[in-house]
C-alpha cells in the first residue's frame, strides 16, 4: 500500500498524527490545570472552615467564661498546629446607653495562603452575668 501511495497521502498523513499529537498536549495541559485549580480551593476551603472552627472555640469560650472585660483588645495565635491563623478579639460596651449590660465583641482571624492574607470578622453581643435589663424590672 505504501509503495503505491503518493506523496501527498503520506504528507496528510504526518499531518494528521501532529495535530492530534497538539490536540492531545492542549487537553493534557487544560486537564491538569483544572485539577491544580481544584486542589488550591479545596486548601483554601479548608483553611477557611478551620478559621470558622477557631473563631466558633473563641466565641464559645468568651461565652462559657463570661468574665470579659469591656475595652480589652487581645490579639493572639491559636495553639502550635494552628499558628498561621492570628486571632483579634476586642469587646466594648454596647453603644445604647439603655443597654449598659450588654458588651459588643468583635473577633477577627487572619491567616496567610501564599501571598494573599485571609480575614473572617465576626460581631456578636454578650451579656453580663447576673446583669437586669429596666424592662425586666418593670415586669416583676
Amino acid at each position: 500500500m505504501f509503495l503505491n501511495s503518493t506523496n501527498n497521502e503520506q504528507g496528510s498523513i504526518l499531518l494528521e498524527a501532529l495535530l492530534s499529537t497538539v490536540i492531545l498536549s492542549v487537553s493534557i495541559t487544560i486537564i491538569i490545570q483544572s485539577m491544580i485549580s481544584s486542589l488550591r480551593a479545596a486548601k483554601y476551603t479548608a483553611d477557611y472552615t478551620v478559621a470558622l472552627i477557631l473563631a466558633d472555640n473563641e466565641i464559645n469560650g468568651l461565652r462559657v467564661k463570661r468574665t470579659s472585660v469591656c475595652g480589652v483588645r487581645e490579639e493572639s495565635s491559636f495553639n502550635k498546629l494552628d499558628k498561621k491563623f492570628i486571632c483579634l478579639l476586642q469587646t466594648r460596651q454596647f453603644d445604647e446607653p439603655y443597654k449598659n449590660g450588654i458588651e459588643q465583641v468583635d473577633l477577627g482571624i487572619w491567616w496567610e495562603n501564599g501571598p494573599k492574607r485571609n480575614k473572617i470578622l465576626f460581631s456578636s453581643y454578650l451579656l453580663k452575668t447576673g446583669h437586669k435589663f429596666k424592662a425586666d424590672e418593670n415586669l416583676q
